[in-house]
């Protein structure tokens, strides 16, 4: 009778062990949806914006010249995949400390810190899809979106979580006034190198706004960097208007190039997927 209360016990552990490891399994193989766009509004508000105040900022009341916002990019505001929410200090701190959460490269400045400590609220905008884009106006939407909320709320800071970019309202409305394409590959993508003891890895932040898995160019010889960063930049500016990944031909001082991209996998140091390249000469 205890020899059998002792295989069942048994027998119990080993379920419950099966359980937690096809857990942890799934847990590790989840990868993260293809396309996500997310903009945090740091400021002091205590409800979201009105849906009317924000459409006439982005469309009646818009600042910016040539209706950056028209009825096909508006249709994002009713997707589902759209959201915006508010966070309150209180419960989320750790998101108030973004020092904690982004890279070395991407660090926010004292300043911009200091910003930060003064706000009690974030406004999320975020757009998530498992599938392909058919084109870009969910970002370009998305964008206009964030600027609108933040001039609604007097933001003090607006954070770019794919691209890890802090940026003042201000600053967000003069990139914009510039060109009001948001859709622009070098005001969505960062090119970043990161220096290990005898090699460097260059690689890229923001690519999934578009759907692309971002890149990384590992191995290189600590000499190569510069030419590491434009074979990465020219790349990821290929895919980023093609809006997937595929081997591409590019030039870089006087050569010709040819890029193969790895398949997208998950990875510790992004949020999103993140595809290895290899550059070869093209003779």
């Amino acid at each position: 009778m205890v020899i059998a209360i002792v295989a069942a016990l048994a027998m119990i552990g080993l379920i419950v062990g099966a359980v937690k490891l096809l857990g942890q399994s799934s847990q590790r193989s989840r990868k993260p949806p293809l396309v996500r766009i997310e903009f945090w509004i740091y400021s002091c508000a205590e409800t979201l914006p009105e849906h009317k105040d924000l459409m006439h900022r982005m469309l009646a009341g818009s600042p910016f010249k040539g209706s950056p916002i028209g009825a096909r990019e508006g249709m994002t505001f009713s997707d589902i995949r759209f959201h915006m929410g508010l966070v309150r200090r209180q419960g989320h701190d750790l998101m108030f400390h973004p020092e904690y959460q982004a890279d070395l490269e991407s660090q926010p400045t004292s300043e911009q810190l200091e910003r930060i400590k003064e706000c009690d609220s974030l406004i999320r905008v975020v757009f998530i899809s498992e599938e392909p884009l058919a084109d870009l106006r969910p970002l370009q939407f998305s964008v206009f979106a964030a600027e609108a909320v933040a001039a609604l709320v007097q933001a003090k800071m607006i954070l770019d979580c794919e691209a890890q970019a802090f940026f003042t309202h201000e600053q967000l409305m003069h990139a914009l006034q510039k060109d009001t394409d948001a859709t622009r590959f070098e005001f969505n993508v960062r090119i970043e190198c990161e220096e290990l003891v005898d090699s460097i890895v260059v690689f890229t932040r923001g690519m999934n706004k578009a759907g692309v898995a971002d890149l990384k160019l590992s191995d290189l010889p600590p000499d190569h960097k510069t030419l590491g960063m434009a074979l990465t930049e020219a790349a990821a500016n290929a895919l980023w208007q093609r809006m997937r990944l595929e081997p591409v031909t590019v030039e870089a001082f006087g050569d010709e190039f040819v890029i193969e991209c790895g398949p997208p996998s998950a990875a510790s140091t992004h949020r999103g997927l993140v595809s290895e390249i290899v550059a070869s000469r093209n003779l």
